[in-house]
Protein backbone atom coordinates (compact mmCIF):
# COMPACT_ATOMS: atom_id res chain seq x y z
CA UNK A 1 0.00 0.00 0.00
CA UNK A 2 2.81 2.38 0.81
CA UNK A 3 4.39 1.98 -2.62
CA UNK A 4 1.03 2.38 -4.38
CA UNK A 5 0.45 5.55 -2.39
CA UNK A 6 3.73 6.96 -3.66
CA UNK A 7 5.93 6.10 -0.69
CA UNK A 8 8.37 3.48 -1.99
CA UNK A 9 10.99 4.31 0.65
CA UNK A 10 8.48 3.63 3.42
CA UNK A 11 7.49 0.38 1.71
CA UNK A 12 11.17 -0.59 1.53
CA UNK A 13 11.60 0.16 5.25
CA UNK A 14 8.61 -2.05 6.03
CA UNK A 15 9.99 -4.89 3.91
CA UNK A 16 13.40 -4.68 5.57
CA UNK A 17 11.87 -4.53 9.04
CA UNK A 18 9.60 -7.49 8.35
CA UNK A 19 12.44 -9.50 6.84
CA UNK A 20 14.60 -8.81 9.89
CA UNK A 21 11.78 -10.07 12.10
CA UNK A 22 11.11 -13.12 9.91
CA UNK A 23 14.28 -13.98 7.97
CA UNK A 24 13.06 -17.44 6.91
CA UNK A 25 9.84 -16.21 5.32
CA UNK A 26 10.23 -17.09 1.64
CA UNK A 27 7.08 -15.34 0.46
CA UNK A 28 8.14 -12.12 2.17
CA UNK A 29 11.64 -12.26 0.67
CA UNK A 30 10.15 -12.95 -2.77
CA UNK A 31 7.68 -10.07 -2.48
CA UNK A 32 10.55 -7.80 -1.46
CA UNK A 33 12.61 -8.92 -4.47
CA UNK A 34 9.74 -8.29 -6.88
CA UNK A 35 9.10 -4.89 -5.26
CA UNK A 36 12.75 -3.89 -5.74
CA UNK A 37 12.69 -5.09 -9.36
CA UNK A 38 9.56 -3.04 -10.06
CA UNK A 39 11.19 -0.02 -8.44
CA UNK A 40 14.11 -0.30 -10.86
CA UNK A 41 16.62 -1.43 -8.26
CA UNK A 42 18.11 -4.60 -9.79
CA UNK A 43 20.97 -4.93 -7.29
CA UNK A 44 18.54 -4.86 -4.37
CA UNK A 45 16.24 -7.25 -6.22
CA UNK A 46 19.09 -9.69 -6.84
CA UNK A 47 20.07 -9.54 -3.17
CA UNK A 48 16.51 -10.34 -2.12
CA UNK A 49 16.32 -13.16 -4.69
CA UNK A 50 19.57 -14.45 -3.20
CA UNK A 51 17.87 -14.54 0.18
CA UNK A 52 15.04 -16.53 -1.40
CA UNK A 53 17.54 -19.02 -2.76
CA UNK A 54 19.14 -19.35 0.69
CA UNK A 55 15.73 -19.99 2.28
CA UNK A 56 14.45 -22.44 -0.33
CA UNK A 57 17.02 -23.56 -2.90
CA UNK A 58 15.47 -24.26 -6.29
CA UNK A 59 12.10 -22.58 -5.70
CA UNK A 60 10.63 -22.35 -9.18
CA UNK A 61 8.97 -18.97 -8.75
CA UNK A 62 12.26 -17.47 -7.57
CA UNK A 63 14.13 -18.86 -10.58
CA UNK A 64 11.38 -17.64 -12.89
CA UNK A 65 11.25 -14.10 -11.48
CA UNK A 66 15.05 -13.77 -11.33
CA UNK A 67 15.34 -15.03 -14.91
CA UNK A 68 12.81 -12.45 -16.05
CA UNK A 69 14.67 -9.69 -14.19
CA UNK A 70 18.00 -10.66 -15.72
CA UNK A 71 16.53 -10.86 -19.19
CA UNK A 72 14.86 -7.44 -18.80
CA UNK A 73 18.32 -6.05 -18.00
CA UNK A 74 19.80 -7.60 -21.14
CA UNK A 75 21.75 -10.16 -19.12
CA UNK A 76 20.85 -13.20 -21.22
CA UNK A 77 23.49 -15.53 -19.76
CA UNK A 78 22.44 -14.64 -16.21
CA UNK A 79 18.81 -15.31 -17.17
CA UNK A 80 19.77 -18.69 -18.60
CA UNK A 81 21.66 -19.50 -15.40
CA UNK A 82 18.65 -18.58 -13.27
CA UNK A 83 16.35 -20.72 -15.40
CA UNK A 84 18.81 -23.64 -15.42
CA UNK A 85 18.83 -23.62 -11.64
CA UNK A 86 15.26 -24.92 -11.66
CA UNK A 87 14.97 -26.94 -14.83
CA UNK A 88 12.30 -29.33 -13.54
CA UNK A 89 9.52 -26.72 -13.50
CA UNK A 90 7.28 -26.48 -16.57
CA UNK A 91 6.84 -22.74 -15.98
CA UNK A 92 10.57 -22.10 -15.79
CA UNK A 93 11.28 -24.32 -18.79
CA UNK A 94 8.64 -22.48 -20.84
CA UNK A 95 10.12 -19.10 -19.87
CA UNK A 96 13.59 -20.33 -20.78
CA UNK A 97 12.28 -21.67 -24.09
CA UNK A 98 10.70 -18.29 -24.85
CA UNK A 99 14.03 -16.59 -24.13
CA UNK A 100 15.80 -18.95 -26.54
CA UNK A 101 13.13 -18.38 -29.19
CA UNK A 102 13.57 -14.60 -28.88
CA UNK A 103 17.29 -15.12 -29.48
CA UNK A 104 16.64 -17.33 -32.54
CA UNK A 105 17.94 -20.47 -30.84
CA UNK A 106 15.13 -22.50 -32.36
CA UNK A 107 16.54 -25.95 -31.67
CA UNK A 108 17.17 -25.13 -28.01
CA UNK A 109 13.75 -23.51 -27.67
CA UNK A 110 12.06 -26.57 -29.17
CA UNK A 111 13.94 -28.86 -26.80
CA UNK A 112 12.99 -26.74 -23.79
CA UNK A 113 9.33 -26.57 -24.82
CA UNK A 114 9.31 -30.37 -25.12
CA UNK A 115 10.88 -30.67 -21.68
CA UNK A 116 8.25 -28.26 -20.29
CA UNK A 117 5.45 -30.39 -21.74
CA UNK A 118 7.02 -33.55 -20.32
CA UNK A 119 7.45 -31.95 -16.89
CA UNK A 120 3.83 -30.83 -16.91
CA UNK A 121 2.54 -34.33 -17.74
Amino acid sequence: LEAAAGYPERARELFLSARAASPANLKLAHAHAVFEARCGRPAAARAAFGACEAIAPGAHYTAHALGQLEESLGRTEAARAAYAHCSDSPTVLAAWAALEARHANVSQARSLYRAACAAAA
